[in-house]
């Protein structure tokens, strides 16, 4: 947890809006008088900032009121935007910021209408900054926009270096701390350029608070500690409390409670000098938490008290509220009062399900609302499985899974391609464009250092105009406004209709203190504590090394054992402890939490002997989904009503370089690492996996694209929709930090605009019909992993664009062994066999085979079906 984030944003308001005042200083000579009653105006809006000064604010109101009045009067929109700021800044001081948000809009109009670009950023970025602090992330985000690109126009440079920080503290505020990170780097590039110390400053204290919240300990530090050698220049009091509070936070995030309650008690001061009611609230807040941990409990709800009684006395976001609740929880839960400690979990949870619906509409902004809040949902699991109230605990784990998932996958159903304007689609053409063509640079094998930094400079500002445009996007079609998104699912509906009678769900949930599991199994819910995530974590750990590591026909056996061995401890630890609620089961849907992603839990093994493995593939057919609720949305998409596909389009051996037969490599391993996609080599065996799959279709159902054929063009433009299954097998590309530059790789052309790679944001553009989409190539089930709500990556991206199910491999896999495997899998699919049953029977076969090396799970394990399963 991140208890400091509020005090940081509402710092960096007061900051924002301090700075505002001595602009005003500046602006309010601009224009001289040229009539009595605009020398009256002017003498009011110099009284609204001397009695700003003195803190006098319901004072600054009634002139400021004044002002417009007469400003209005003489219709001049200079005085007018001047005269509302203050009207705003009387609100904001008052504690009524929603108050505060519509004149300062007004003012940023007006000024605009008038010319007055300075007085017009001004006014859009407090308007900005009061959005984020009632939660309203998306309209901030647009304000904030629009405040850049008038900065750029203009050449401020100031500005553009402030605007930047801006938007790094609003990722920061919604946790998307890398985005956040990519904005400030940038931000204090430009600071460092301009020699503006008390800009470094603000920005250096902005990074010091990602790099916490990144546990980039060291960092962080040093980050700190170069905004306090900046303290001889910058000495008023925001910025003070604002390095303050950022090693209050780090020695917070090293366990150093004395230290962070110390440094608080510090801000606390610092707070009520400013007399900011909202930032002394938050540090109280934040001195409320450190008791609670510190096991404090009276001081705690003491203080508690204190700070939610200031919160109230003013506007503030729901998700600020929800965060102020959950010491009080702890409180209460550890003086025995778990009813009060329940209710005080219940509302903080309904706030921020209010907070979701003024979230940025990005996945990761949506997904990091509760992934930032994981606490909240953990000690409400926690406190009612205590209780015994397990039902309740399951709907509370499906209110905090996937989240993101389900809102996107809603939204994915509106068909766009008819709204959009011409000039909507040449802007996304271009960026894309821009996107592939400086990807298709940052591939090449001999490209120098220098060149490297320029281009992957060049593909975050793309990539950030791509996400401002699809934003506006959603911002400005009226289709969305009118979207209808799926509430959780309860248990009954869990019990009573989702689930075949041979069919159990289990769901996870990993803690610190201690895991839960639920088994949902012929009609009733059973609940299990299983060990907390320390225990876990190395066995996961080293079943990842494990599967990552390259196996021969040498090692098998040896790596083999070895792996059992981990998996027999998971299974241990896992499954054993639900076995009594699974008598009779033959098939399990997991939702898995957390690191579990990366286990195929068909690897477990209950028993091991010297002659024989017992894994849990042999018996049961599984299946993954992100939440129960998911697999509702999933059953019940328009596509899958309405199935009318049939046959297989096919996409294989794609050629990425001419090369001699002698190095040909049947184990490939690329990936794309921190700097450079590893070089990749043809996959000949691809090509035969794809003709004896088609082979099973008859001709009018089949379509391949094999060779030079197999290209993006050639996906984009085909009619993907009549196809029930889609199959890729090629080379994977995974990056685990920016998930939307993963993808498939094809064929290259030197001469295309495409890059050769069909990534996420080009894999949501299109229309599938298909109840099954296969990513046969390496580690498609990678993605960028979020507590809570789950990998985001390749699967959710097809899920999106219409499949109902997608199977995907965990790790790199051999290009022999996934070609026998697939043919398998489709034979037993046209066969009848359901989707998991087919899978199953398709793994089987490799482990019962003559290769002795493929009973490795290496070789037959990877792949992992995710989505509808029958």
């Amino acid at each position: 947890m991140n208890p400091g984030a509020i005090v940081t944003r509402l710092f960096l308001l007061v900051f924002c809006l301090s700075a505002q005042v001595a602009a005003f200083q500046f602006t309010s000579s601009q224009t001289p008088p040229t009539s009595p009653e605009a020398a009256r105006i002017d003498q009011l809006i110099n009284e609204c900032r001397a009695l700003l000064g003195k803190g006098a604010f319901e004072e600054v109101g009634q002139k400021a009121k004044e002002a417009l009045t007469l400003s209005r009067k003489l219709e001049d929109k200079v005085r007018q935007s001047r005269s509302l700021n203050y009207v705003a800044l009387s609100s904001f001081h008052g504690g009524r910021i929603e108050e505060a948000i519509e004149p300062f809009k007004q003012a940023a109009t007006l000024a605009g209408e008038a010319g007055d670009q300075r007085l017009q950023l001004l006014a859009l970025n407090s308007a900005a900054v009061l959005l984020r602090t009632v939660g309203k992330y998306e309209e901030a985000f647009f304000f904030n926009q629009q405040s850049l690109a008038l900065c750029r126009a203009r050449q401020d440079r100031v500005g553009e270096a402030s605007q930047l920080r801006e938007m790094g503290n609003l990722f920061t505020q919604i946790g998307d701390y890398p985005q956040a990170e990519s904005y400030l780097q940038q931000a204090f590039a430009l600071a460092r350029e301009l020699k503006s110390p008390r800009l470094e400053h603000s920005i250096l204290n902005s990074l010091g608070a990602v790099s916490g919240a990144l546990s980039k300990y060291a960092d962080a530090v040093a980050w700190c500690e170069r905004a306090k050698a900046l303290e001889n220049v910058v000495t008023d009091n925001p910025s003070r409390f604002q390095t303050v509070n950022n090693l209050a936070l780090i020695h917070y995030a090293a366990g150093y409670l004395d230290r962070s309650a110390a440094a608080w008690e510090e801000t606390l001061k610092l707070a009520q000098i400013m007399k900011v009611p909202l930032a002394e609230s938050a540090v109280l807040n934040n001195l409320s938490l450190i008791y609670a941990l510190s096991g404090k409990a009276e001081l705690a709800l003491d203080y508690s008290t204190r700070s939610l009684t200031m919160l109230r006395q003013t506007d503030r976001s729901p998700s600020s509220e929800a965060k102020y609740l959950y010491p009080r929880a702890l409180a209460n839960r550890a003086l025995g009062l778990e009813n009060e400690a329940l209710n005080n979990l219940r509302e903080s949870l309904a706030l921020l399900e209010r907070a979701r619906l003024f979230s940025l509409p990005t996945e990761t902004a949506r997904a990091q609302l509760h992934t930032t809040n994981q606490h909240i949902f953990l000690e409400a699991i926690d406190l009612l499985t205590q209780l015994g109230r397990h039902e309740e605990a399951l709907e509370i784990a499906e209110t905090w899974h996937a989240r993101a998932f389900l809102d996107l996958l809603t939204e994915s159903r509106i068909d766009l391609r008819n709204a959009l304007s011409a000039e909507q689609k040449a802007t996304e053409e271009k960026i894309l464009t821009d996107i592939a063509r400086v990807q298709k640079e940052l591939w090449q094998p001999k490209l120098s250092s220098d060149r490297e930094v320029v281009l992957r400079e060049e593909l975050k500002k793309a990539e950030a105009r791509l996400e401002g445009f699809q934003l506006e996007l959603h911002r400005t079609t009226p289709q969305y406004a009118s979207v209808k998104y799926p509430q959780p699912i309860k248990a009954a509906q869990i019990t009573k209709g989702l689930l075949l009678a041979d069919t159990a769900l289990i769901e996870y949930v990993l803690h610190e203190k201690k895991s839960f599991a639920w088994v949902i199994y012929n009609g009733k819910v059973s609940a299990v504590m299983l060990p907390p995530w320390k225990e876990l974590s190395p066995l996961l750990s080293e079943y990842r090394t494990e599967t990552n590591a390259k196996i021969t026909s040498l090692t098998a056996a040896t790596a083999a054992t070895k792996l059992n061995a981990i998996s027999q401890q998971l299974y241990q630890k896992l499954l054993q402890p639900l076995e009594p609620h699974l008598m009779g089961a033959k098939k399990l849907i997991v939702a898995p939490d957390g690191p579990l992603v990366y286990l195929p839990f068909e690897t477990l093994v209950s028993q091991s002997t010297p002659t024989k493995t017992a894994y849990l593939l042999e018996r049961f057919a599984i299946s993954y989904t992100p939440s129960a609720t998911a697999l509702l949305a999933l059953k019940n998409s328009p596509t899958s009503a309405a199935r009318a596909s049939t046959g297989l389009l096919a996409f294989g051996d794609p050629i990425y370089k001419a090369e001699p037969a002698s190095e040909k490599n049947t184990s490939p391993a690329p990936t794309l690492n921190a700097t450079r996609m590893f070089d990749l080599r043809n996959l000949p065996y691809t090509r035969r996996e794809v003709s004896e799959i088609a082979a099973l279709f008859p001709r009018t159902e089949q379509q391949t694209f094999l060779g030079a054929e197999a290209r993006e063009q050639n996906v984009k433009t085909a009619s993907l929709d009549k196809y029930r299954y889609v199959h890729f097998a090629a080379h994977g590309v995974v990056d685990e930090e920016h998930p939307a530059r993963s993808g498939i790789a094809l064929s290259a052309e030197a001469n295309s605009q495409d890059d050769g790679v069909l990534q996420m944001s080009e894999v949501l553009r299109l229309k599938l019909n298909a109840d099954l989409v296969t990513l046969s190539a390496c580690r498609t089930g990678l993605g960028k992993l979020l507590h809570g709500e789950g990998m985001i990556g390749l699967t959710r991206a097809f899920l999106y664009a219409g499949a109902d199910s997608v199977v995907v491999s965990l790790w790199n896999v051999n290009d022999v062994a996934t070609a026998s495997l697939m043919k398998d899998f489709y034979k037993r699919l046209r066969q009848g066999l359901a989707k998991d049953e087919a899978l199953r029977q398709a793994k089987l076969t490799l482990l019962k085979g003559k290769q002795r090396a493929w009973q490795h799970p290496y070789f037959w394990a990877a792949f992992v079906l995710v989505g509808e399963q029958q």
